[in-house]
């Protein structure tokens, strides 16, 4: 689940099992242990509903770019059961939706965003309200790779039946929105796709939007400059293992400061059951490497914003980093009704 605890674990929490959940769809898969579930998650956010007095009555669009994998390998042998953290998703999402911008869906390949389900506060009224209203379009979302092929950003993307749009609509996206949880370091950092975007929002002055662990995907943006004729580019989705990448591009958002969940607190999951094994590789050591600053989180919530590039830390900034992803799209947009 990309996530913290809200609160600390119930005095009875002591006596629940931190061992791993086998997740029996998939051999060697797991969820995550009764304690870490019952330390890490809660029936609701407490969020509000947002509302934003003076919303954006115009056409440009923000683009949200999901996993559509589920299970992220871990070592020994062990896969996690995940996806994108729910709280994640839909409470940014809220906020952008009520500041007046519509949102598109997309995934790497068009198959259906794929969600951490056990994270799912089902009490929560802003966060149901929110996903029965985007319920269709994680079904079934843009296909990423049409998305680039129709001009990315700049353009509308083709229909699902590969029909063509009348006319091209010049900025559709003025913004590109990344959801964090474990399950996004499957398909999304290393994505040809998503680096093209990535690099044309910060070439053309559009916003980043992203949280947890989503902000790896601005290593993509140093793959989407590597030459596609590499062999360990060559996969049906673009995706590579970070391993087999020793020498990428220099990193076009090397310098940027950024939010992302602590990589202290991803090594101490597998002690709480909460993932099953340590992880391959870790978000800010990887962010750190390709030249980014990540900065500290003593106390989960963070957000910031550095240029285009708006971030959170955890699950714990949903709230925060909404209202700032949808202020300063406001700020930027608001009277332009274009």
């Amino acid at each position: 689940m990309c996530s913290a605890p809200a609160e600390a674990p119930a005095a009875d929490a002591s006596t629940l099992s931190k061992r791993p959940v086998r997740d029996r769809a998939e051999m060697r898969a797991y969820f995550p242990s009764p304690y870490s579930l019952a330390a890490f998650t809660a029936p609701q956010t407490g969020a509000a509903q947002p509302h934003y007095a003076n919303p954006y009555k115009g056409r440009k669009k923000v683009l949200m770019i999901n996993t559509q994998e589920r299970y992220l390998p871990v070592h020994e042998g062990k896969y996690f059961s995940s996806g994108n953290h729910p709280v994640e998703t839909l409470l940014p999402l809220a906020h952008i939706v009520a500041a007046g911008f519509e949102v598109d869906v997309a995934t790497p390949s068009g198959d259906h965003v794929k969600f951490e389900n056990w994270a799912y506060p089902d009490k929560d009224p802003v966060i149901a309200a929110t996903y029965e209203r985007f319920r269709d379009r994680l079904e079934s979302p843009l296909d990423l790779r049409e998305v680039v092929k129709q001009g990315g950003l700049s353009r509308v993307a083709a229909a699902k039946d590969g029909t063509q749009p009348a006319k091209a609509t010049e900025d559709e996206y003025i913004a590109v929105f990344v959801p964090g949880g474990h399950g996004v370091l499957n398909d999304i950092p290393l994505s040809r796709h998503v680096g093209v975007l990535l690099n044309q929002a910060l070439a053309t002055d559009k916003f980043i939007i992203t949280l947890c662990h989503g902000p790896a995907c601005l290593l993509s943006a140093s793959v989407a400059l590597m030459s596609a004729s590499l062999p360990e580019l060559e996969h049906a989705l673009n995706f590579v293992d970070p391993e087999s990448l020793a020498d990428p591009a220099p990193n076009p958002f090397a310098g940027y400061e950024t939010c992302a969940f602590p990589d202290a607190i991803d090594r101490e999951l597998p002690d709480i059951g909460y993932i099953p094994a340590p992880m391959r590789w870790y978000v800010g050591e990887a962010l750190t490497q390709a030249g980014l600053k990540v900065l500290p989180s003593p106390k989960l919530g963070r957000v910031h914003r550095d240029r285009h590039l708006v971030t959170g830390d955890s699950p714990l900034a949903a709230d925060a980093l909404g209202k700032l992803a949808a202020t300063t799209l406001l700020e930027a947009y608001g009277d332009k009704q274009g």
